[in-house]
């Protein structure tokens, strides 16, 4: 199954660059770099404008 990450740079080889991927799916080319560089998390908008839907879940600690 591709990743939100592997679907951002299939992109960008298609459209030529991040900045064209940005325009594309409205979003800053900043953006898309930090996403890509693991700097900013993905926005569930984000998630869904690639095709995905963003999911998070929380799990309790294990105290010694």
């Amino acid at each position: 199954m591709e990743t939100p990450n592997e679907k951002i740079s299939k992109l960008i080889k298609e459209l030529g660059s991040q900045k064209a991927v940005a325009d594309y799916l409205g979003y800053s080319a900043p953006y898309i770099g930090d996403v890509i560089k693991g700097r900013r998390d993905i926005s569930s908008a984000f998630a869904l404008r690639l095709g995905f839907k963003k999911i998070v879940t929380f799990e309790p600690l294990e105290r010694p």
